[in-house]
């Protein structure tokens, strides 16, 4: 007699982690985010990214309200602490004062001073060095390389700003010689009336 097997599925555990989106998903947000907030949150995630006790990925931005933007402490800035183990993440708020984070500039920004305060000792310091340099040494995928999606969405912004810039000034100069040319026609028309007089 034969006896059957049967095959167990588990289903795995909720996903708990404060990277809950897929990679893809990630990045969208991340340049949604860029888009929004332009270099103000460029600057911010890039002396970030510097920290020697920090790594950021794709993931670092993050908004799990529906609709996305609309609930303050639903989003946020989250990084990688290379030096401890572990994540440091700043949620937005609808505080007021210096611990107002109403957008994910103010977040980004405290997080940075959180790290700085939390693990800036030399010890954390060097440490995260350390790690940086032996993940630098490994490229990673396109699909994670933060520094990558956000220098393609930082020059993709200067493009359009210079566009931009260049249509409104073309614009400026088309009104200038508009105008010009009614200012001519207005004195052709008053010498002709001064002439027939």
């Amino acid at each position: 007699k034969r006896t059957g097997i049967r095959l167990l599925m588990r289903h795995s555990a909720p996903h708990t982690s404060l990277h809950p989106r897929p990679s893809m998903e990630a990045q969208e947000l991340l340049a949604a985010a860029l888009g929004t907030h332009g270099e103000a949150l460029a600057t911010e995630l890039r002396l970030l990214d510097e920290m020697p006790q920090v790594k950021l990925c794709p993931a670092c931005v993050f908004d799990r309200s529906k609709p996305l933007g609309s609930t303050a402490n639903k989003r946020g800035v989250i990084c990688k602490l290379l030096c401890c183990g572990g994540q440091l993440v700043k949620k937005c708020n609808t505080s007021t004062g210096t611990n107002a984070r109403p957008t994910l500039v103010e977040a980004a920004r405290h997080l940075r001073e959180a790290v700085s305060e939390e693990h800036g000792s030399e010890a954390c310091t060097e440490k995260g060095r350390q790690a940086k340099e032996a993940l630098t040494s490994r490229p990673a995928p396109p699909e994670h390389a933060f520094a990558a999606i956000m220098g393609a969405q930082i020059v993709s912004q200067r493009a359009s700003a210079a566009l931009k810039l260049a249509q409104e000034r073309a614009d400026i100069t088309r009104r200038r010689t508009e105008a010009a040319v009614r200012e001519s026609e207005a004195a052709a028309k008053e010498l002709a009336f001064h002439d027939d007089g």
